[in-house]
């Protein structure tokens, strides 16, 4: 929408009266006070209440209170003359630039999407388009990470146990400034599923013009056989069949609201996408057309588990309902559009961790390429999606797909097990909107090895299919990433002072803590089996030596059950003395005698201790 508009108009905005409707209409007058010469913002609830949240609150309010419509808009047009003209905060930075400078000393670290991880046809088709466009790979990788988890839809799951089932539904966002390719890998990345569509669309309009032959020649039948009845002496003759309303195929939708989403899901149970290029619409539009206040955001969230879906209306008797309603999303949005657009409630509620995010840093695009993406590379990829589109559920149960089942091999468990546990040790010292996006990546890894397996045996055999132990580890290494990312986006809606621990200062400050519930003293042995993510001695022996050089405790020997082999210990310094006391510590069950401050380490030499002692490697220490 151009601002030039409203150029020489004075204007009143009427935002919502929640967070999201006072900060989203605050933005639009900063944006809009260079084209006008005044705008006021008036407050929508009178003085009424919570119980008024929009202008139409207002209007029926009153109106059941006895005052017309047009009263309640002179009246808000009256407070507005009497209110002062709103006024732009000072300009130090803008938003957008002040997300820059939150998060541009990270963007020297970015590392792009890791390419290999995805299948064959996936990364070659992404590496030849981002070459083409001049972008970041990722522009392309997370849409078309979510276009093919939709075709593959509900006719796969991986099948965990018998409560744990997941559907390959994924949320993709690439957070991109203007200018910088994020459109045109957009674009790239969805034309193979508009191809789709189109035959969808051709086929819906041979239906619908079948349909209204039918209904044409069933009223002339219905009129007819009225007559007949109204003359009928005897038995009536049998009543015309009245035509049923095909269904409309679809695989993919832009813009919808949720009862039409619901008819979309009705009609084709193996899922849909909806894709975005500016998500900000798509939750600028939750609400637009019903009465209640997250509403259409409550019934998104049930989406991404392919949940139960009813609609009610007003017309019909009974609700529209649909048992497993599968929907994939993906959408590009500006970095300060994002900012204003994710509002508490959106990262309370969960839809903020339902996303997987890309923040490449921004960059002009170069000069077109002369050689476009090769033809071979766009048939292996068109071939690949008319293959997805032919997958067939188990069984169709009430209009509701049943889906095969894919297992993981007893080697994927394992690396998953592992990745599981690791990922459980960050989570408990990320804050609670972090905790969020890390559950749910537990369960991102494994739809993301569904949807690689799928794409790896698009041709093969249906039955008895299991994750590959490469699969699940070329999963585990791109949410890795995803990890990394989420924690640079995150920074968006945070201040630069608040930014998050890098994975391996989460792992030092899971094993401080280990310690000082261990009573601030503790053994090789016991990090080693206490600490997930440390699986070997060295390792362990490695981790408090670190402390140690960051001056966070020191290592001291204590006497060992083995004559003339001391034990060693590690002590961490208390944040009020500096140290922790030397005297003996009971903790959990542990006795730790008194101990020297000169430690002694693994593979020292014997010479450099305080007490002679034979040389042992550390395995034979403990």
């Amino acid at each position: 929408m151009s601002l030039n508009l409203f150029s020489g108009k004075n204007i009143i905005i009427v935002p919502d009266n929640d967070e999201t409707g006072i900060s989203g209409g605050e933005a639009f007058a900063h944006e809009i006070c260079p084209y006008v010469p005044e705008v006021k913002t008036p407050d929508v609830s009178q003085g009424i209440g919570k119980d008024v949240n929009d202008f139409r609150d207002l209007m029926n309010h009153n109106y059941s209170a006895g005052i017309d419509y047009q009263t309640t808009v002179d009246r808000l047009l009256k407070q507005s003359e009497d209110r002062p003209a709103f006024q732009p905060k000072p300009k130090t930075k803008t938003d957008q630039e002040a997300v820059t400078a939150t998060i541009c000393h990270t963007q020297d670290d970015y590392e792009s999407i890791p390419t290999d991880c995805f299948p064959r046809v996936l990364s070659q088709f992404i590496e030849h388009v981002s070459s083409t466009i001049g972008c970041d790979p990722s522009f392309v990788a997370m849409p078309l990470l979510s276009i093919v988890g939709s075709l593959i839809g509900m006719t796969r799951e991986l099948y965990f146990n018998r409560d744990f089932r997941v559907p390959p539904i994924i949320w993709t966002a690439v957070i991109g400034e203007s200018g910088t390719g994020k459109s045109p890998g957009f674009n790239a990345a969805l034309k193979p599923l508009l191809r789709l569509q189109t035959i969808d669309e051709q086929e819906n309009r041979e239906l619908l013009s079948n349909y209204d032959r039918d209904m044409m020649i069933y009223e002339n039948e219905i009129k007819t056989w009225n007559s007949k009845v109204r003359k009928a002496e005897t038995i009536p003759p049998d009543e015309p069949i009245k035509p049923e309303y095909p269904p409309v195929k679809a695989h993919c939708v832009d813009d919808s609201t949720t009862e039409k989403l619901a008819e979309l899901f009705r009609d084709n149970p193996k899922g849909i996408l909806q894709h975005k290029d500016e998500l900000s619409g798509l939750f600028g539009s939750f609400d637009k057309y019903t009465g209640a206040k997250g509403s259409d955001s409550v019934q998104y969230l049930k989406l991404y588990d392919a949940g139960t879906l009813q609609v009610h209306r007003k017309s019909q008797r009974l609700a529209l309902y649909v048992k497993r309603a599968a929907l994939s999303l993906t959408g590009g949005i500006q970095p300060g559009v994002f900012k204003n657009t994710m509002s508490k409630d959106y990262r309370e509620n969960g839809m903020l961790a339902r996303f997987i995010f890309a923040y490449p840093p921004a960059n002009p695009l170069p000069f077109p390429s002369e050689n476009g993406t090769p033809k071979e590379i766009s048939i292996q990829l068109d071939e690949l999606f008319d293959c997805l589109n032919e997958f067939q559920p188990y069984s169709v149960d009430e209009n509701s797909f049943v889906p095969l089942r894919v297992y993981l091999t007893n080697e994927a468990r394992n690396d998953y097990q592992i990745y599981y546990e690791t990922s459980r040790d960050e989570w408990f010292f990320n804050n609670s909107q972090e905790r969020s996006a890390w559950s749910k990546f537990n369960a991102t890894v494994l739809r993301i090895a569904l949807i690689f397996h799928c794409v790896d045996h698009a041709r093969g055999s249906a039955e008895n299919q299991r994750i590959s132990k490469a699969t699940m580890q070329n999963a585990i290494r791109l949410v890795e990433w995803f990890k990394k990312e989420t924690l640079r986006v995150y920074q968006i809606l945070e201040p630069r002072e608040q930014a998050k621990q890098t994975p391996e200062q989460t792992q030092q400050t899971r094993l401080i803590e280990f310690i000082r519930g261990k009573g601030g003293a503790v053994t090789v042995r016991e990090v080693q089996r206490g600490i997930k993510h440390i699986k070997k001695s060295v390792d362990a022996e490695k981790a408090l030596k670190e402390l140690v050089e960051a001056g966070l405790g020191e290592m001291a020997n204590q006497e060992s059950k083995k004559p003339g082999q001391p034990q060693l210990i590690f002590q961490l310094f208390t944040q009020t003395t500096g140290r922790q006391s030397t005297v003996t510590t009971e903790t959990g069950g542990n006795h730790h005698p008194d101990v020297d401050s000169k430690a002694w380490y693994p593979g020292q030499s014997a010479a450099d201790t305080a007490e002679p002692i034979e040389e042992e490697s550390p395995d034979e220490l403990f």
